[in-house]
């Protein structure tokens, strides 16, 4: 006799059926990492961490420096190159914080030609020069609903950047403090997992695979950041030969993005593209910046990192 599917039988015993119960599960657990997301964020930051800088405070403790000594200095030189890092950034993020208003209204005026040109499908837009500008109620000039609505996400963006600044600052020190009591407790964490298997070879093969992990997550991690590095510094160069201006603020985010898989060098690429089109207008020379990167991308995914 066919045995009947387990979902049939699960309604006949008045029991969930097994995919129901991992469909709420994953449900759950989607939830769960979106609502913790501050918590879990600078928990899992503080893990890679120690990773990569256990091994520099292991070489400070052989060479006799204390293990809490030794895990201020990894910290402190993780704080001092980011503090490098936004210093680089600073200047020329702030110059384009204040010329804000007056890009977009640039960007503005290159939309209204774009939308009165033949490029978007429509007719070009004849004025008479005689005929006054149509008027709204309260007598001033006709509202755009484009410029209103780009200078109301204006305003918006502006409270989420702050909101985002706040969180991040929060976020970034709870993750320096939870580095550092993992980089002082790492070697007696390590020790107690090592101590639950009672088997003396089990343990030695558990502590060399944890130490060979380390090893290799913290050659990857650093081969990484020397060849990002040199990306960003190529398309720095790159940039500056083309005339783009900001060349090393774009070099930076260059390098820093490029550990995001796919969508940061999406974001680079639009980026670059929006910078051009602003410093250099509507033309083929704006298509250089993204090209360039794209082509200094297409050997380090191609050539250099496999």
């Amino acid at each position: 006799m066919r045995k009947p599917p387990p979902a049939i039988l699960a309604l006949a015993t008045n029991q969930p059926a097994p995919w129901a119960l991992k469909g709420l599960f994953w449900i759950a657990l989607i939830w769960f990492v979106k609502t913790a997301q501050p918590f879990l964020a600078p928990v899992a930051v503080a893990v890679v961490l120690t990773l990569l800088l256990g091994p520099g405070v292991r070489f400070l403790r052989r060479a006799g420096v204390p293990l809490a000594a030794g895990a201020s200095v990894m910290v402190a030189l993780l704080v001092i190159v980011c503090a490098l890092i936004a210093g680089t950034l600073a200047t020329p993020a702030s110059q384009w914080w204040q010329q804000a208003p007056s890009v977009m209204d640039e960007l503005l005026r290159k939309l209204d030609r774009v939308r009165a040109s033949h490029v978007l499908g429509a007719p070009p837009v004849v004025r008479d020069p005689n005929t006054p500008a149509p008027a709204n109620a309260a007598g001033g000039q006709a509202n755009d609903p484009l410029r209103e609505r780009i200078a109301g996400e204006g305003l918006v963006l502006g409270g989420s950047l702050f909101g985002r600044t706040v969180s991040f600052i929060t976020q970034g020190a709870a993750t320096l403090l939870l580095l550092f009591l993992l980089l002082v407790s790492e070697q007696l964490i390590v020790s107690r997992v090592i101590e639950a298997f009672p088997n003396r070879r089990r343990r030695a093969i558990v502590l060399s695979g944890l130490r060979s992990a380390q090893r290799d997550i913290s050659r990857f991690f650093g081969s990484l950041g020397l060849v990002y590095t040199g990306v960003g510094l190529a398309t720095g160069l790159g940039l500056g030969a083309i005339g783009l201006s900001n060349a090393l603020m774009w070099g930076v985010l260059t390098a820093l993005l490029n550990f995001i898989p796919y969508i940061g060098p999406a974001l680079i690429t639009a980026m670059l593209f929006a910078a051009a089109l602003l410093q250099f207008g509507v033309g083929l020379i704006a298509l250089l910046p993204p090209l360039s990167f794209l082509a200094i991308h297409m050997i380090e995914a191609n050539f250099v990192s496999p």
